[in-house]
C-alpha cells in the first residue's frame, strides 16, 4: 500500500521553501542490494524502516525543501528487476535521475557502477563529457563481507572522470542518507536548466 510520506521541518536542507518552486521527479537507485534498499527505506521512511520487514519500503514519494526549492521526489521500485536488462532500462528510460550505490568491501559493486552508468547514457543519449549529469554515486562504508575492497579515493576519481556526483554515505551509522538525493534533486534540476539553454541557443542559431 502506498502511503505519503508528509513534509515537516525535518525533511528540509538550507534555506526555506519561500521561493515558490516546486519540482517533481521520478528517481531510481540501483546497485549493491542491501546499500540501495537500506538508503531508500531510511530516506522515504524513517526510523519507522525496517520495524517489521527490513526489506520492504511502503513509501513511495517524499518532498523535501532543499535550498529554498521544494521537491517532490518519487521512486522507482527496482528490487526484484535490477538483474533482467530490459526491466533496468525500463526503470532507467523513466527515471530523472539515478543513484549507484557501491559498497567499499565490494570490488564487483564498484566495478558495476560504470556498467549501469554506460547503460543510462546509452538509453538517453548522453554525451560523456556533458556537465551535471543526473547520477549520484554514493560510496556505502557498511560492512560487507567481500575478500575486494576499493581503495580510498576510487570512487571521487571515477566520478569526477564520468562526470556524476559523488557522496560516501553509511547504512550503518546512516551518515548522508537524505543528503544523496538532495545532491541529486539539485543536479537533476542542474541539467534541465542546462539543456533548455542548449535548446534555446539552437532555436535561436537556426533563426526559429
Amino acid at each position: 500500500m502506498k502511503k505519503f510520506f508528509k513534509w515537516t521541518k525535518g525533511n528540509s536542507h538550507g534555506g526555506d521553501s519561500n521561493s515558490g518552486k516546486h519540482f517533481k521527479y521520478k528517481i531510481s537507485v540501483f546497485g549493491e542490494q542491501h546499500g540501495k534498499t537500506v538508503l531508500c527505506g531510511r530516506f522515504l521512511e524513517g526510523e519507522a524502516f525496517g520495524a517489521y520487514n527490513p526489506t520492504a519500503v511502503d513509501v513511495d514519494e517524499r518532498i523535501v525543501s532543499v535550498d529554498g526549492t521544494q521537491y517532490t521526489l518519487g521512486f522507482i521500485d527496482t528490487n526484484g528487476g535490477e538483474q533482467f536488462r530490459t526491466m533496468r532500462d525500463l526503470y532507467m528510460k523513466n527515471s530523472q535521475g539515478i543513484v549507484i550505490v557501491y559498497n567499499v568491501n565490494s570490488r564487483v559493486s564498484f566495478e558495476y557502477v560504470k556498467e549501469l552508468y554506460d547503460a543510462l547514457l546509452l538509453l538517453k543519449e548522453i554525451q560523456p563529457e556533458q556537465e551535471n549529469i543526473p547520477i549520484v554515486i554514493a560510496e556505502n562504508d557498511s560492512p560487507l563481507e567481500g575478500n575486494s575492497t576499493v581503495s580510498p579515493g576510487e570512487g571521487l576519481a571515477l566520478a569526477k572522470k564520468l562526470n556524476c556526483g559523488f557522496i560516501e554515505i553509511s547504512t550503518k551509522t546512516l551518515k548522508n542518507i537524505d543528503e544523496v538525493f538532495y545532491m541529486l534533486a539539485k543536479r537533476i534540476t542542474e541539467w534541465n536548466e542546462q539543456q533548455a539553454a542548449m535548446r534555446d541557443s539552437s532555436r535561436i542559431k537556426n533563426g526559429k
